[in-house]
């Protein structure tokens, strides 16, 4: 049976996005990863049983069991699922890492869609 992967749902359009996803898809040695860039025109939300506006707002993964997460905790499932920044992500899942991390990328994520755009995303053209 195949295992199934840790869905990253990112904005293909945005540079920072790109660059951060693509960073974890390097280091990603077992393909236990499955981007999906949702600036796609074919995407569509509800196929994955998403908030078509959260999802635009905040960055999603669903984990191999289904459960969907959002902003720091789907950050931390993709570290835990690549092994990597493993102080990062205890802190995040502590209280004081809550307090701090939660309410930081949630200001990240008033501020993003103000950041420029890839030129260079044949897949955010909408033809």
């Amino acid at each position: 049976m195949k295992e199934e992967k840790l869905k990253i749902f990112y904005d293909g359009a945005c540079h920072l996005c790109s660059k951060e996803v693509d960073g974890y898809l390097k280091r990603d040695r077992f393909e236990r990863l499955n981007a999906i860039d949702i600036s796609n025109p074919r995407f569509n939300p509800n196929d994955h049983g998403m908030d078509p506006k959260r999802v635009h707002k905040y960055f999603h993964v669903k984990t191999q069991t289904g459960q969907l997460l959002e902003g720091v905790p789907a950050f931390a499932a993709i570290w835990d699922t690549l092994e990597i920044f493993k102080p990062l992500s205890w802190f995040s899942k502590t209280t004081i890492g809550k307090i701090s991390m939660v309410p930081s990328y949630k200001v990240f994520a008033e501020i993003r869609p103000y950041l420029p755009k890839r030129k260079d995303c044949e897949a955010c053209r909408v033809a």
